[in-house]
């Protein structure tokens, strides 16, 4: 056998495998980089925004509440512990304490036989369905300067003030959400004053009831800066004085607020519906979900 044919019959290595293995080594040295960067970077904690979104706000289902945007109005309702030495008949509350503790959702039974006063917020919540309509003792114009006087609610056909309202339908629990019209204008002591006369006499009426009240939902924070009368601050106030006012006639509070309100103090706009004020029919989710993990037996 010639040189020539020796040469020849000697395994060649193609040109393209030293290439391969290059690009091989060099993929395998990016991606050990890669990794050892993502190690060393923090975690990635959702969206930027600092509003809190919808799902968040499933309070049946959070291991903990949102922070009211007054972190000390928060601590005197009791939201923030999360405890509440309120009797368990019902009827009333002890100790100071008048926010009921957080606890598993009931069953939407338990809104059965309630009824729920108030304003257009209230009226919405029946319409859209997530309360009972024929339980919704509320008209768009309610107000507490008026309530005991003025027939807003129809009852067998004909309208009749509040009180009598509430007393034929004879409920066992009863939630009122009222202020929301009196922002604007009414101050702090006068809406109390409003208020303890109605309270008084709802709870003189009913007095195996147990009553829950709400606290005033915040506004947008678009509305907050067009229309000077409205302020969440001014909101946190007021919710201070319904809080003492539950604590005084030994009632109970649900500060819906912390629900409904964003890092800002404001509500997010998303769950506005258009004014600022009003509420989509998500928000009103959220709401039933609070009452629901926050009841008493």
């Amino acid at each position: 056998m010639s040189q020539y044919d020796r040469n020849e019959t000697k395994t060649r290595i193609p040109p393209s495998v030293p290439v391969i293995i290059l690009l091989l080594i060099l993929t395998a040295g990016i991606l050990t980089a890669f990794l050892f960067l993502r190690q060393k970077s923090p975690a990635q904690t959702g969206s930027a925004s600092s509003v809190q979104s919808v799902s968040s706000w499933d309070v049946s289902s959070a291991s903990s509440e949102p922070a009211s945007s007054d972190a000390s109005f928060q601590a005197a309702s009791g939201a923030s512990s999360g405890t509440s030495s309120a009797a368990s008949s019902g009827t009333g509350s002890t100790g100071g304490t008048v926010q009921p503790p957080k606890t598993s959702a009931v069953d939407k039974a338990y809104l059965n036989d309630a009824v729920f006063i108030g304003d257009s917020l209230t009226v919405a919540m029946g319409l859209y369905g997530y309360v009972d309509n024929s339980r919704v003792l509320a008209d768009i114009g309610m107000n507490l300067d008026r309530i005991m006087t003025t027939n807003y609610v129809e009852v067998n056909g004909s309208k009749t003030t509040v009180l009598n309202a509430v007393k034929a339908k004879a409920p066992k629990k009863i939630y009122v959400m009222l202020g929301s019209n009196g922002i604007a204008w009414i101050t702090p002591d006068k809406l109390t004053e409003f208020y303890e006369t109605f309270l008084k006499a709802l709870k003189e009426q009913n007095p195996g009831a147990t009553i829950y009240l709400c606290s005033i939902p915040p506004v947008t924070a678009a509305k907050e800066s067009s229309d000077s009368r409205y302020s969440n601050k001014k909101i946190n106030t007021y919710n201070q004085k319904i809080l003492e006012l539950a604590k005084t006639y030994n009632v109970y509070f649900l500060d819906l607020h912390s629900v409904l309100v964003d890092d800002s103090g404001a509500l997010p706009a998303e769950l506005s519906d258009g004014d600022g004020v009003h509420l989509k029919a998500k928000a009103y989710q959220a709401i039933v979900d609070y009452y629901l993990t926050h009841t008493v037996q």
